[in-house]
């Protein structure tokens, strides 16, 4: 095995109940240890795509929790109302057409997957509850600009990071984050949120990063960063040394030569006794 920045690797991570595809993100050095890292980044979390459609959240309540997603510019007439598909996001915006409404339904924009079952255990959740990296870093302006306090940073929110010494593919570091949602939806029924927007609720986000036993560091770095070094120092000493004994025969070869040319001379001008 040898990752390099054009690898992809597939895993499956058991809370959200899903897979990914992880594709590179950086290089970095951990406990002395070059690594490449990879990360399952936007297109992953965009439930918007054709890719991740069987993702999304079926929304079953029926409410719109972001009616300025998206933005639309003023539309037409709809003259093929009969052969757009408007659960594509790229026809959202199009005459036929009502933005993120589809099917009696409003689809969530990008960055948010709902939780379809426990880690381990094949049951429904008993309420709605929608996970997004922290601070919805995936998604567009008109969901954080519904809450206040949502400042996303790349590198302070980056939801799965991976880090894999290259040559043996061991994970040597790992970074998740993820935020918890749930939907609120206002209800006349209901005093406390009589008076609140429909809305989608940051209850919390974690970061979670275990460290590796300080043994297995020393054994990753001594068999896959000494042991290479010290066998790249011996084949340019090895190629050294080769060069240095062909010099060395050369040199002796031409001095024998340059002898017996002298001895020959010396013979055939010598004077007789």
């Amino acid at each position: 095995m040898h990752l390099d920045e054009t690898s992809t690797a597939d895993f499956f991570f058991s809370f959200m109940c899903r897979s990914f595809t992880k594709t590179f993100y950086e290089r970095k050095t951990v406990e002395s240890i070059p690594t490449i890292g990879f990360h399952a980044g936007y297109d992953e979390w965009d439930t918007t795509s054709d890719r991740n459609v069987g993702f999304r959240y079926k929304n079953v309540e029926k409410k719109d929790y972001f009616p300025e997603w998206p933005k639309c510019p003023p539309k037409g007439e709809c003259h093929q109302s009969g052969s757009i598909d408007c659960s594509k996001a790229d026809n959202f915006c199009h005459a036929c057409c009502e933005g993120s409404k589809y099917n009696g339904t409003y689809i969530l924009p990008p960055g948010m997957f709902p939780l379809v079952c426990y880690p381990g255990r094949l049951q429904p959740t008993p309420f709605a509850v929608v996970y997004s990296p922290p601070h919805f870093l995936f998604s567009p302006d008109e969901v954080r600009n519904t809450l206040v306090g949502m400042n996303p940073d790349s590198e302070k929110h980056e939801p799965m990071i991976y880090y894999h010494e290259p040559y043996s593919g061991a994970t040597v570091k790992v970074v998740n984050r993820l935020q918890v949602n749930m939907p609120v939806i206002k209800s006349d029924d209901v005093p406390t949120s009589e008076n609140m927007p429909n809305a989608m609720i940051p209850l919390f986000w974690q970061e979670s990063s275990p460290d590796l036993a300080q043994f297995i560091y020393n054994e990753v770095w001594f068999g896959f960063v000494l042991i290479p070094r010290l066998m790249l120092v011996l084949q340019f000493i090895a190629l050294g040394l080769g060069l240095g004994l062909i010099v060395i025969l050369v040199f002796l070869q031409f001095r024998r030569r340059k002898v017996s040319s002298q001895k020959i001379v010396a013979n055939g001008t010598s004077e007789p006794n």
